[in-house]
């Protein structure tokens, strides 16, 4: 005690000692607004994260595509075991089980007056369906390797569907007859969707690149370059000005990330480009009032799901779903749900 009395009576005759006593009682009065304002107190929890408002049990295997029906309600799945599922989303119950694929229903769409229902297969064919009786239409056969992708024009009179084969092809839904094909990817196409005018189609590849078609004369474009690994999905804003795009994982040293690229259909020019995702953008979806875009993305040894502001690029909201991939999401026509599903043969339908 005796000695901290002489080194204080030293500090005195230092010119820095005014300095020394403004510091210490400026620590203080830090120190007492700290405990007053409770800032040092333990934090209140995070509210807890959106759970989802129903959960389908998809049977045998993983989901690898999701439809709405135009009234919303029901949902139509694909799945790993051959089958297509229509669920009557009052109940949460299967009203409708499409068998006759030989391989996975990878991808599946739903005819703009709700009557029908595409599914394309590994088994290399695509499969018309009518949705009140689940009875088989047709078999579409053209495609040597799996079939990737499908989409109805939005005046139901077309139905295009892209495959491993580096091709998309061009059906008359009325007739099934093979109209035109398109090629010039030198990778497989793994996605296609057409602009909401029905004037654009866009293809997702293997080859880096997303191209855009004339749905009319079959003639390409642009060819949308920026990518740096495969893409897997393509998506246009329910007002056509923004194309979306979603890449596959790709390591750069020992980092894991994907990418996400949002584009300009007219011009063809790259307006924003997100590359912090570390999960394979397999699918993408835009909330039907243009607001939102939501993605797949991995965190936490758990696979969520973001949802973006499209003007502001900032987050909205995140959804922690289940382990491995998700590989569809889908909006309801309305936007007031979002459904999701992966590896994990769950589906579940968020608010």
């Amino acid at each position: 005690m005796k000695f901290a009395q002489r080194l204080l009576e030293r500090f005195r005759h230092y010119p820095f000692w005014s300095q020394v006593v403004i510091t210490l009682a400026s620590l203080v009065i830090l120190v007492a607004v700290w405990s007053a304002c409770g800032i040092g107190e333990r934090r209140a929890p995070i509210p807890p994260l959106p759970k989802p408002q129903m959960e389908l049990r998809a049977f045998n295997g993983a989901v690898l595509a999701l439809a709405f029906h135009p009234s919303g309600t029901w949902l139509a799945a694909g799945t790993l075991d051959h089958v297509a599922r229509i669920w009557d989303l009052s109940k949460g119950e299967v009203i409708q089980e499409m068998r006759g694929h030989q391989g996975s229903v990878t991808c599946l769409a739903v005819s703009p007056d709700g009557s029908l229902l595409a599914t394309g297969s590994s088994d290399k064919t695509v499969k018309l369906w009518e949705v009140s009786s689940g009875k088989e239409v047709r078999t579409l056969t053209a495609h040597t390797e799996s079939v990737r992708g499908v989409a109805f024009s939005p005046d139901g009179r077309w139905l295009a569907s892209a495959g491993g084969d580096k091709t998309i092809r061009f059906w008359n839904v009325s007739t099934g007859e093979a109209l035109r094909t398109l090629e010039g990817h030198t990778g497989k196409v793994n996605a296609i969707a057409f602009s909401p005018d029905g004037h654009w189609l866009a293809s997702a590849s293997d080859d880096k690149s997303v191209r855009l078609w004339d749905a009319k004369t079959g003639k390409l474009a642009f060819t949308l370059l920026g990518h740096k690994s495969r893409v897997l999905s393509v998506a246009f804003s329910p007002d056509g000005k923004i194309l979306a795009s979603g890449g596959a994982e790709q390591t750069e040293t020992s980092r894991r990330t994907s990418q996400l690229r949002l584009w300009n259909p007219l011009t063809g020019n790259a307006e924003y480009s997100f590359q912090t995702v570390t999960q394979s953008v397999r699918s993408l979806a835009f909330r039907p009032d243009n607001k939102l875009l939501s993605i797949p993305q991995q965190g936490l040894g758990q696979s969520r799901i973001a949802s973006w502001y499209v003007q502001s690029r900032t987050v909205w909201s995140m959804r922690y779903t289940q382990r491995g991939n998700i590989n569809a999401l889908v909006y309801s026509p309305d936007g007031h749900l979002l459904a999701s599903a992966g590896d994990d043969a769950q589906i579940r339908l968020w608010e």
